[in-house]
């Protein structure tokens, strides 16, 4: 198995396919973050003192005492419109305390969620937050990363379903005769093909994601890794008590599983066709369907079903914005947590049915 492996990576290395992806990963990096900088008027200044303004403004002035001076002292229009709009989210007029608002607000929230929750789970969802509070700090870049994060992955799982198809389609007919004429070698020749896609794409959704972040980091800053989600407005009634970077860690562990999907589920249509036109229409058509059944926007449907299927799966900041909850034996998931616990098992059932393929 050892030498087909060899064999099988040498050819990869030498296609074309492998370079011309790895410089759409990075044309798309790049896309994105130009796309996180038009964003803002630079009408009277410009980016980096935009920047500089929003670093000065958070720390010379905290929440609690914008708060109580008013915006009135502040020079940087991105720190004071961030308080406008979180006070805007919480319905916060100035009298009591902002943490306590924004709990008695995420409580509305969930009571008025199209899914059904009953006392017990609101309150519990309420009471694991009360330790939290918001607390402004300078963290753009990592707004912007998360903000775009679900277009830079969706685009990417795109990329190496083709490239997985690639693999499995594209053999010359004498190598794959000679194999299956050998004992054992069309099995070998099948599990090395599994193992140099999933390394294959894991391999590149790692290196784009670093690229990603360093790009971003170079951009804005590193500043903010560690502040909660709720220093971004629209996520300031967020029932998740991530930092920046927990979201993100969390975010590429499904975006892994959501490759492992993808690669398992070709390997076992490659057993049906290998014809490359045949399963990338397939992928597609599949693709397709999950867009449209997301534009339809079901609370339900996204509740029971999309929400563990690829496409929903990796609208992150969706589901830091929503408020799916599922209670199962008597415990309470938070969509992220049970997108992760069903990822696996799919991914399991998913290597099962492989292995009787033929891995």
């Amino acid at each position: 198995m050892k030498n087909i492996l060899y064999i099988e990576n040498k050819r990869l290395i030498k296609q074309p396919l492998t370079y011309i992806l790895l410089s759409l990963i990075i044309g798309l990096i790049v896309m994105t973050a130009d796309l996180s900088t038009k964003q803002y008027d630079f009408r009277k200044y410009s980016f980096d003192t935009l920047m500089n303004q929003y670093v000065t403004d958070v720390n010379k002035y905290s929440l609690d005492r914008v708060l109580k001076e008013g915006t009135e002292v502040l020079s940087s229009e991105l720190y004071k419109d961030d308080i406008l709009h979180i006070a805007s989210r919480l319905s916060f007029n100035g009298a009591g305390d902002i943490n306590d608002k924004r709990i008695e607000k995420i409580k509305e929230e969930l009571n008025d969620f199209a899914v059904n929750y009953d006392e017990d789970t609101v309150n519990d969802i309420t009471d694991g937050l009360k330790d939290t509070k918001i607390d402004l700090t300078y963290s753009e870049g990592f707004k912007a990363i998360l903000n775009s994060f679900s277009l830079f992955s969706r685009v990417l799982f795109l990329f190496i379903a083709i490239y997985t198809i690639n693999i499995f389609a594209v053999s010359k007919e004498s190598e794959v005769q000679l194999y299956n004429s050998t004992l054992h070698g069309g099995r070998q020749l099948f599990c090395s093909k599994t193992l140099l896609a999933l390394s294959y794409g894991i391999s590149f959704y790692v290196v784009g994601t670093v690229i990603y972040l360093l790009i971003y980091i170079l951009i804005y800053g590193s500043d903010g890794f560690d502040s909660f989600i709720f220093s971004d407005p629209s996520m300031a009634l967020s029932i998740y008590k991530y930092t920046y970077i927990e979201a993100m860690l969390n975010f590429v562990i499904i975006a892994l599983l959501c490759i492992v999907t993808i690669v398992l589920a070709i390997a076992i249509l490659s057993g049906i066709t290998k014809d490359f036109s045949q399963l990338l229409t397939i992928i597609v058509v599949y693709f397709s369907f999950l867009i449209l059944m997301d534009q339809m926007g079901n609370i339900y449907v996204n509740h029971f079903v999309w929400n563990f299927l690829i496409y929903k799966m990796s609208d992150f900041t969706y589901h830091l914005r929503q408020y799916h909850v599922y209670n199962i034996f008597g415990r309470n998931f938070k969509g992220i947590d049970l997108m992760i616990i069903i990822g696996v098992l799919k991914n399991l059932i998913l290597l099962i049915v492989w292995r009787l393929k033929g891995g």
